[in-house]
């Protein structure tokens, strides 16, 4: 009799709890009940809600995948690279004595000039009449009325940067046997009596090399030719170290016969300093007829 009340009272509650299981809240129901949820508030439309609040925070389903960008990465790592600035804009003088001020009007000082088909850097455009620009290491200003300006195709960023650093010097003076920044290698120990805004050609180019890139460049054109891997003169990229003989050298032979070096920047433009001030000017016939090798260092 207890075994047959003991079945009965068995049976009652398992009755009981199924009823309540069909009543409650099918998100109460522990999974282990394996009991079906319907579509409705908390059924399938529950996981479309949930999609759509992932997709208003910038999430998909796939991004959440193990092989997708974990949340260490910014949107800026993507697999598209950023847009880059790949041009180097400078600005060429059109008649043949511009007059660079050291403000945007006619009334500041005259702080130097450039011949016809010279170039400096465009800074920025101050207003519809002038252009800001570098001259000796500061800033200064040149008419738009009389230059263009003329697009480069930029080089890596350490050639960028050796040319940005040789920018800075245009204007200053050539000075025949200038002091060195530095006593070239191995150590590049710097030069306690270097002057700035004192250079020739193969100073400039150590310089630049140097502060720009680290390279470090020897002290003369005749030692610095020496330097680097030869290119061809049809290869001959933005960067590179030209080497020229010059008209009291041209009828010399071997290493004695260099007597110029240039920085090319491209378009047949070079940025070296020669008998006057450092200067942004095109290889003319003359200086191609001097032409010995070229050189690139990085």
């Amino acid at each position: 009799m207890k075994k047959f009340i003991l079945i009965i009272t068995t049976v009652i509650i398992l009755i009981s709890i199924a009823a309540f299981a069909t009543c409650v809240a099918p998100e109460l129901i522990p999974s282990y009940l394996n009991i079906e949820q319907t579509s409705g508030e908390y059924g399938d439309n529950s996981y479309n809600d949930f999609n759509y609040e992932n997709d208003a925070l910038g999430e998909t389903e796939e991004q959440n995948s193990p092989n997708s960008q974990n949340e260490d990465q910014t949107p800026n790592s993507k697999e598209e690279p950023q847009p880059k600035n790949d041009k180097d804009i400078l600005l060429m003088s059109e008649i043949s004595s511009l007059n660079i001020r050291s403000g945007p009007s006619t009334s500041y000082k005259i702080v130097g000039s450039l011949k016809k088909g010279a170039m400096v850097p465009l800074v920025e455009k101050v207003n519809s009449g002038w252009y800001k620009t570098v001259y000796k290491g500061k800033d200064a200003y040149v008419s738009s009325s009389y230059t263009k300006e003329v697009e480069f195709e930029k080089g890596s960023t350490l050639v960028e940067k050796v040319i940005d650093e040789a920018k800075k010097l245009l204007g200053f003076p050539y000075v025949w046997g200038a002091q060195r920044y530095h006593w070239g290698p191995p150590n590049s120990k710097k030069n306690p009596n270097f002057v700035m805004g004192e250079f020739d050609c193969s100073s400039l180019t150590q310089y630049a090399f140097f502060i720009g890139a680290g390279v470090v460049l020897d002290l003369t054109t005749r030692t610095q030719v020496h330097q680097g891997v030869e290119i061809k003169r049809e290869k001959i990229k933005r960067g590179d170290l030209m080497f020229f003989t010059n008209s009291s050298r041209r009828h010399l032979s071997g290493n004695e016969r260099v007597g110029h070096v240039a920085i090319y920047l491209g378009n047949n433009y070079i940025i070296h300093t020669a008998s006057t001030v450092a200067i942004i000017e095109p290889i003319s016939s003359l200086r191609w007829s001097y032409y010995i090798t070229t050189k690139r260092v990085i």
